[in-house]
């Protein structure tokens, strides 16, 4: 993977999901975007569930944008999350280069 945006937001969205899911969250999150698991990969702690999703996707392929928008949507639209919280979610997002629509903030 070259593209420094998307190496950083997968990053990003790793450090994230472990910070504030459990498992069982992270599989429903990355499953509902499009992800399948590569299992492989011995499942024993949440980074290990999302390599397993991460190493299934082609990273040079276009298809992971619609695959990563839904993850950065459903993570938005959670409702245990503050405002607060989904609004930093945003800004470190901006700050890698990820662009937001305009209407777009849940």
């Amino acid at each position: 993977m070259s593209n420094p945006i998307l190496i950083s937001l997968k990053i990003y969205l790793e450090q994230f999901c472990c910070d504030f899911f459990s498992k069982r969250q992270i599989d429903t999150i990355f499953s509902g975007g499009g992800f399948t698991r590569d299992e492989s990969i011995n499942l024993e702690y949440k980074r290990d569930l999302i390599n397993q999703y991460y190493k299934s996707v082609d990273w040079e392929s276009p298809i992971i944008i619609p695959k990563l928008n839904q993850v950065i949507e459903t993570i938005l639209y959670s409702i245990h999350f503050s405002d607060d919280t989904k609004n930093n979610f945003r800004k470190a997002l901006s700050e890698i280069g990820f662009k937001f629509a305009k209407f777009y903030y849940p």
